[in-house]
């Protein structure tokens, strides 16, 4: 028996032994360090655009890219494998969250690893790629890690290059960066920049250099703001207490090289109402340099501008900075070669992925089917697959989404990965809301959507869609696809409403809003009865209220004690169903003769009730009538009504548009039950008397007088002599009522007073005056009563003015001569040999308008050339007498032969004596006029008139002309100059040359220029200026010399350089050669000094030659040009250039072009671990290649040249290296690749193979059994 346990104990060990292997493979699956085996195949510094950095400042910021492969693993690689690599300590790296630690992102834009550095403090670190569970589908894993990072600026050297080294696994990498040297910043006035605060992601220092340049400045306010120009952050502000100034030295290259004083400045800075701005007052800056710092709030990955401005006097300084922090990244890739890849995700949402889609995957050739089901990641990936068509079928949504019907066919092959999305839409549902009110409905209200009580949607009932709305498209299940979702609905609070929501059936609501308004109706008693004057009221009145007519319990007492008011309060605005109340009141007190009257209206500024209570009272009224004795001069009078003596504040207005009549009406005919006497008073009107006659019965008459009164002035004046006294009289409506005595004493004025304006019927009077008549005197009245009358006597006395003329020498033929009355021609007369020179002036009045006596006096009409003189009065008589006084005047002008002074004088002689003298200059165009000369002296004779010039040194002068026509004076310079000339080669010189100098164009005298004189000459004593006082014109002219171009450039003053250049051409062949194919066409520069002047095109039509003509052989320093070409790049051929200017150039061009040739291994039968293929060039082999599974059976031989050295293309062969016990067989050619089948030659029958399941399964098995007779053995013992 124990012998029989024993052999069973040892088949269960025997099964365990042969599964113990499949445990120790999954233990080696588990996360590995692949560091040995990944390689660094890129290493690169770039810029923040992304491109490599040859050169950058110290503090610049940068990243280092490193380009990584795996693909020594395959496809082994599993969650959780990792690689690190060591960073130099030239660098440092910055500690934001998202610069250490960073995603790393697959061609999906998943994250596929995650990337960190762990920083050291001295500079460099240590880099940990960790790849996640997405790796484990992929096949050859490659990938980027880029880095953002700083200089350590104790390891580097500035104004040069600095190498920089990444090791990997014994390999080193290298790049090389330049760092310039700091610039100098002496000249600046402001800069700012930010700083990381390396202890906190969430806040930035920012730093304002302030006045390197030392200037002084006045007032200096500086205005600083903080705006987001990349991302959002909503909390961005100053940190407000954070202000700090210091005084400080800087450095030309800013560096602080001393701290004077520092002091927390918070207190003086203005902030905006956001805090995103600031204004601060800073005063006036004497040279100084300072250094201004302060923080702000800040947000990972957003980019923050800071512009600060520096105002001062209408200047500004601005300067800006942005900063973003630090961000690291990196990529990952492989590949799916011959699988398929499904992705599922939900149809709204790429990032939400779905667990357990199924599919069913069915080869279209073989119709055999498999089936896969995404996982947590909603992935699914299937084994490597036979090449072919495949059809993908979703059989089974997630719970909660709904099965795509669509049907997706890919072609899979070994070297493609097939990566699907699939996307399916959730399980909708829809919520329904409906709004009721029960009163007063607003405008609209706003409804909220709740899922699972939180806010997912929202909208606006209103009567445009009649207080109803459906929330569509709402997802059913939360994201596990299970739990249904529970949506509710909730309106925004209403003010003076009860809100009650309720679901009528599932996502079905109904809510509803009743209005709990409350109003107020307040109650007035008023009465109309003349404050009681009858006595007839009651001492209180009740007052019920009444709701939609129907009397309620309420009522309202209202007395004189309540100022006869009172309220209801705490009414409901709104019944039961929702209708606005309407209420009203009803007085239940009688009082007897009063009628009652109730109106809504306003009580004390609400809107409620008035009762009035009216008692009719008698009334009478007064008629009035106004009449004038006399014009009326007011348009309308008032007139005032007394009750028992007493002013009641009644007007009567009587106007006389309504015939003066008018009356007061309305008014109490009692009082105190006693009969009103009334009585009136009219407003007195100025200028009148006022009477009342008549009584309030039968009306009163107001009759109003004009005593108005007026008074008349009357003024006397006199044309001519006055007498002593005059008597006026005054007459009203032509009767004399008043007379008056006018005279010096009263100045000859006089007004008649106190005068009544209207008769007794009253009609205005008329006034007028008369004069008592005065011999010899002739008397006109003019004016009125108004204004005034003015008496005007005039007197009529005549006289004469007799006029004689003289003369002093020649007399005229005729003269006239004119009569002036105080000033104003009046008469004229002509005085001539025939009156003996003599006219008196007759018959003219003595006195003007005025009275006052005329002034006479005589003017002669002038005559030229004569001096006029008037002696005499008008009483005695005037005498004109005569002179000649005519004038002359002499031009006198300078002319120069040569150069002119500045200023020459000349004199003015009169009968030989000097008299006047003149300067003559350029400001003056060198003339001058003596003017206004006598032309005959005091005894008649005319003066003899000339000039004479100061003399002048070193000028010979010449006076021409006369006094009549004018004198000129012409002054001559004999002045000398010289004119050197000289002779310069561009290229190679003659023996001698001539040279003509030229004055005015025309040759005066001519040289001869060779390397004896040093090709130099001067031409001496030559005249400055030619016969008409022109300076001559000196060039010179060279006699032409063959082949030579001349320039000629200079002047007389400072000399002539004549320089020759040699003309000489040369011309320059090219031709071009091709081994190998030959393009079109091709393009040939030609360069002179290394500068291009021309280009030609080469081809087939000009047999591949050029010639470059009339090219000139020296330069413009007169150098020998070096001609050289050059051919414009061809893609794919290699250049060659011999030859030189003088023989013509050949240009080579070889054909480079390259080529490459897929081969590919294909088995028939058992397939061997390794086969070698050679690859034939023209036969001859080249290169060799390993072909396995390592490498898919596939290789391409690449850059393999297409020609041959004598330019003919080359044919490309493949041959395997013999396999014993197999047939070759090679297909295809070197453009579409070669296929190379091996078959295998059947030696004897191939035997199956059992699968790994089954192995495993018999094991089970076996175990299994031996179990069981175990346990049966030990029944049997037991029993």
């Amino acid at each position: 028996m124990k012998k029989r346990i024993y052999c069973m104990l040892l088949s269960v060990l025997m099964v365990l032994g042969t599964l113990l292997p499949a445990f120790k493979v999954s233990a080696e699956d588990r996360a590995k360090n692949i560091t040995p085996n990944v390689n660094i195949t890129e290493f690169k510094i770039l810029n923040g655009q992304g491109q490599e950095l040859n050169k950058t400042s110290r503090w610049s910021r940068f990243k280092i890219k490193l380009v990584w492969d795996a693909k020594k693993y395959g496809n082994t690689l599993k969650n959780g494998d990792y690689f690190e690599i060591e960073l130099p300590d030239n660098f440092r790296f910055i500690e934001d969250s998202s610069a250490v630690n960073f995603p790393i992102y697959g061609v999906d834009g998943k994250v596929y690893g995650q990337g960190k550095i762990t920083v050291k403090k001295a500079g460099g670190g240590t880099v940990r790629v960790t790849l996640n569970e997405k790796v484990e589908n992929l096949y050859n894993v490659k990938g980027t890690v880029s880095m953002e990072a700083l200089f350590n600026q104790d390891k580097i050297k500035l104004g040069g290059k600095n190498k920089f080294i990444i090791e990997l696994n014994g390999k080193k990498h290298e790049t090389e960066v330049e760092i310039g040297n700091p610039t100098s910043v002496e000249n600046e006035i402001l800069a700012k920049w930010a700083n990381r605060i390396y202890d906190k992601v969430d806040e930035l220092s920012w730093t304002v250099r302030i006045n390197v340049k030392k200037d002084k400045f006045k007032k200096v306010v500086f205005e600083d703001e903080l705006t987001v120009t990349e991302g959002s952050f909503d909390g961005l502000r100053y940190k407000k207490d954070s202000f700090e100034l210091r005084k400080v030295e800087i450095d030309k290259f800013g560096n602080i090289k001393k701290t004077f004083w520092k002091k927390n400045v918070s207190d003086k800075i203005k902030f905006s109402n956001n805090d995103t701005k600031f204004r601060y007052e800073f005063g006036d800056i004497n040279g100084e340099q300072y250094i201004l710092t302060y923080r702000s709030t800040y947000k990972p990955n957003v980019k923050v501008k800071n512009t600060i401005k520096m105002l001062s006097q209408g200047k500004t300084h601005i300067s800006q900075n942005e900063y973003k922090s630090a961000i690291s990244d990196g990529t990952i890739e492989g590949d799916l070669l011959g699988k398929i890849k499904i992705i599922k995700v939900d149809a709204e949402n790429n990032q939400l992925l779905l667990k357990g889609a199924k599919f069913k995957i069915t080869n279209k050739k073989t119709n055999k089917t498999f089936e896969l089901v995404t996982d947590q990641n909603g992935e699914a990936v299937s084994d490597k697959l036979v090449q072919g068509t495949y059809e993908i079928k979703e059989i089974q949504a997630p719970s909660g989404w709904i099965k795509s019907d669509e049907i997706i066919n890919v072609e899979v092959k070994d070297n493609v990965a097939v990566i699907r999305t699939v996307k399916n839409k959730r399980e909708k549902t829809e919520v329904s809301v409906n709004k009721t009110w029960i009163g007063k409905k607003l405008s609209s209200v706003k409804v909220k959507l709740l899922a699972d009580g939180k806010k997912v949607d929202e909208v606006t009932l209103n009567e445009q869609n009649n207080w109803k709305h459906t929330f569509k498209n709402l997802n059913k299940y939360k994201d596990d696809g299970k739990t249904e979702i529970k949506y509710t609905v909730e309106e925004e609070q209403i003010n003076g409403y009860d809100t009650e929501i309720k679901e009528n059936s599932k996502n079905d609501f109904t809510i509803t809003n009743k209005n709990n308004e409350k109003v107020k109706i307040p109650v007035e008693k008023k009465w109309e009865d003349n404050n009681n004057q009858d006595g007839k009221r009651v001492k209180e009145i009740v007052v019920r209220l009444l709701q939609d007519g129907i009397p309620t319990t309420k009522v309202l007492k209202l007395n004189e004690q309540n100022n006869w008011k009172g309220e209801f309060t705490d009414l409901d605005k709104y019944n039961a169903q929702g209708n606005e109340i309407k209420y009203t009141v009803k007085e239940e007190t009688v009082v007897e003769g009063y009628d009652t009257e109730i109106i809504a209206g306003q009580v004390d500024g609400a809107l409620g009730y008035i009762i009035k209570n009216k008692h009719n009272v008698e009334k009478t009224e007064i008629p009035v009538e106004k009449k004038w004795i006399g014009p009326a001069s007011v348009e309308e009078v008032t007139v005032k009504l007394f009750a028992d003596g007493v002013d009641t504040g009644k007007t009567l207005t009587l106007k006389k548009s309504e015939n003066w009549k008018g009356k007061f009406t309305n008014l109490d005919k009692y009082k105190n039950g006693k009969e009103i006497v009334y009585t009136i008073k009219e407003a007195k009107v100025e200028g009148y008397e006022s009477k009342i006659e008549g009584n309030a019965k039968d009306g009163f008459v107001i009759t109003n007088k004009n005593v108005e009164k007026t008074e008349v002035p009357v003024e006397k004046k006199w044309i001519g002599k006055a007498v002593n006294e005059i008597e006026v009289k005054l007459l009203a409506d032509g009767k004399e009522v008043q007379t008056a005595k006018l005279n010096e004493a009263n100045s000859w004025k006089h007004t008649f007073k106190n005068l009544p304006k209207y008769d007794e019927n009253g009609k205005e009077i008329t006034y007028t005056v008369k004069e008592t008549k005065v011999e010899g005197y002739e008397s006109k009245v003019e004016g009125n009563a108004k204004n005034g009358f003015v008496i005007t006597n005039k007197n009529l006395a005549k006289t004469e003015v007799p006029v004689e003329k003289k003369w002093i020498g020649k007399a005229v033929n005729e003269i006239e001569v004119k009569l002036l009355a105080n000033g104003k021609e009046v008469q004229s007369a002509k005085l001539n040999e025939a009156n003996s020179w003599k006219h008196t002036f007759k018959d003219l009045p003595v006195y003007d308008e005025n009275g006052k006596e005329i002034t006479y006096t005589v003017k002669e009409t002038k005559v030229d050339g004569y001096e006029s003189k008037v002696e005499g009065n008008a009483k005695d008589g005037f005498v004109i007498t005569n002179k000649n006084v005519e004038k002359t005047e002499i031009p006198v002008e300078k002319k120069w032969l040569g150069k002119a002074l500045k200023e020459v004088e000349v004199k003015l002689l009169a009968n030989g004596k000097e008299v006047q003298t003149a300067k003559l200059n350029e400001a003056n165009s060198w003339k001058h006029t003596f003017k206004d000369l006598p032309k005959y002296d005091d005894n008649g004779k005319e003066i003899t008139y000339t000039v004479k010039e100061v003399a002048i040194e070193g000028y010979e002068s010449k006076i021409e002309g006369n006094a009549k026509d004018g004198f000129v004076i012409t002054n001559k310079n004999l002045a000398k100059t010289e004119v050197p000339v000289e002779k310069k080669w561009i290229g190679k010189a003659v023996n001698e040359i001539e040279v003509k100098l030229l004055a005015n164009g025309k040759e005066v005298q001519t040289a001869k220029l060779n390397e004896a004189n040093s090709w130099k000459h001067t031409f001496k004593d030559l005249p400055v200026y030619d016969d008409n006082g022109k300076e001559i014109t000196y060039t010179v002219k060279e006699v032409a010399i063959e082949g030579y171009e001349s320039k000629i450039e200079g002047n007389a003053k400072d000399g002539f350089v004549i320089t020759n250049k040699n003309l000489a051409k040369t011309e320059v062949p090219v031709e071009k050669k091709w081994i190998g194919k030959a393009v079109n066409e091709i393009e040939v520069k030609l360069l002179a000094n290394g500068k291009e002047v021309q280009t030609a095109k080469l081809n087939e039509a000009n047999s591949w030659k050029h010639t470059f003509k009339d090219l000139p052989v020296y330069d413009e320093n007169g150098k020998e040009i070096v001609y050289t070409v050059k051919e414009v790049a061809i893609e794919g051929y290699e250049s060659k250039i011999e030859g030189n200017a003088k023989d013509g150039f050949i240009i080579t061009n070889r054909n480079v072009e390259k080529t490459e040739i897929p081969v590919e291994k294909k088995w028939i039968g058992k397939v061997l671990k390794e086969i070698e293929v050679q690859l034939l060039a023209n036969g001859k082999e080249v290169q060799t290649a390993k072909l396995n599974e390592a490498n898919s059976w596939k290789h391409t031989f690449k850059d393999l040249p297409v020609y041959d050295d004598n330019g003919k293309e080359i044919t490309y062969t493949v041959k395997e290296v013999a396999i014993e016990g197999y047939e070759s067989k090679i297909e295809g050619n070197a453009k579409d690749g070669f296929v190379i089948t091996n078959k295998e030659i059947p030696k004897k029958p191939r035997i199956p193979k059992t699968a790994v399941g089954t192995q495993i399964f018999g094991y089970v098995a076996m175990a299994g059994v031996s179990l069981g007779l175990l346990q049966i053995s030990r029944k049997k013992r037991n029993k």
